[in-house]
């Protein structure tokens, strides 16, 4: 009886009950057979399962093949507070990473904060593919009525393999450890923040002043007086409005500045190893050689 019953629970969890969703996956082709996607829920995880695929898998996309998007709904709320993907053959021989071009996880019932129309992306990987664990007591909440989606795309340019699989699993909180909710968007919204101060720092550095002080000056200054082009004019050492004093950054070059600064960050959390080099100590000149002195 209870191997019907589980049969019958692993029918209901591999088989889409939901429409597709908006995310329209950028063109990309999409698969029409070996298309199996199994979800489980054991352990206090969440594992996704998806192919076998044989590849090349014979279409004329350039770069990836799409898995048909995956509709589920899991068992009861959980909090979701670490995630890890991976890529292997159906006989358990792990693959190279340039297999899987990405996995997306969607809540079609959450709306995305960037992307207008489209749903909230909450994880995923792709060939960083490294294993993320959040802050202690944070995570991401999946409540149980959330349409949650997959969306999976393997290369098709990877060397003839057969029976290719990737995993995406999910860690869940245990019921009784109590989690905060951890807003995926706001924790970067919050670096951005943060990295806006350190322009206003160096100058307070470079004019003898504490940093964070003149910033919390400029914080109480802004509040109290309803304007927000207050600044710290390190000329004069007062606070005051940069508009009307003339102190003024061009919007291009600050943007520009930020944009690049995004970029290398991102670059840099998705690249193994970096090498630079390490400056050298200047080393003390030698003394010149003696002359004309007889001992």
């Amino acid at each position: 009886m209870r191997r019907i019953i589980a049969a019958v629970l692993i029918v209901l969890w591999t088989s889409p009950v939901f429409a597709s969703g908006g995310h329209d996956h950028h063109a990309v082709p999409t698969l029409k057979n070996q298309t199996t996607t199994t979800v489980t829920v054991k352990d206090g995880a969440v594992v996704l399962t998806f192919g076998p695929i044989d590849l090349p898998s014979s279409h004329d996309g350039e770069l990836a093949a799409s898995m048909p998007k995956h509709n589920f709904q899991l068992p009861k709320d959980m909090y979701m507070i670490g995630y890890k993907a991976e890529v292997f053959t159906k006989d358990g021989k792990e693959l190279p990473r340039n297999y899987l071009h990405h996995i997306l996880m969607l809540n079609n019932s959450k709306p995305s904060v960037s992307c207008p129309g489209e749903p909230l992306f909450f994880a995923g990987a792709g060939l960083e593919m490294t294993e993320a664990r959040f802050p202690d007591g944070y995570g991401v909440k999946l409540a149980k009525d959330d349409h949650l989606m997959s969306v999976v795309a393997f290369y098709h340019k990877a060397p003839p393999t057969k029976d290719v699989m990737a995993r995406f699993t999910m860690y869940m909180a245990p019921e009784s450890t109590p989690v905060k909710e951890l807003d995926v968007y706001q924790v970067g919204v919050n670096i951005v923040r943060k990295s806006l101060e350190a322009p206003i720092r160096k100058l307070a550095a470079n004019a003898g002043q504490d940093g964070s002080v003149i910033i919390d000056g400029v914080k109480r200054e802004a509040k109290a007086k309803k304007n927000k082009n207050i600044g710290y004019n390190v000329l004069t050492g007062e606070y005051t409005d940069m508009i009307k004093a003339g102190v003024i950054d061009p919007v291009k070059v600050v943007r520009g500045a930020l944009e690049n600064a995004a970029s290398i960050s991102a670059m840099m959390l998705t690249t193994e190893v970096l090498i630079t080099d390490v400056p050298e100590k200047e080393k003390a000149p030698a003394m010149p050689p003696g002359g004309g002195m007889d001992y």
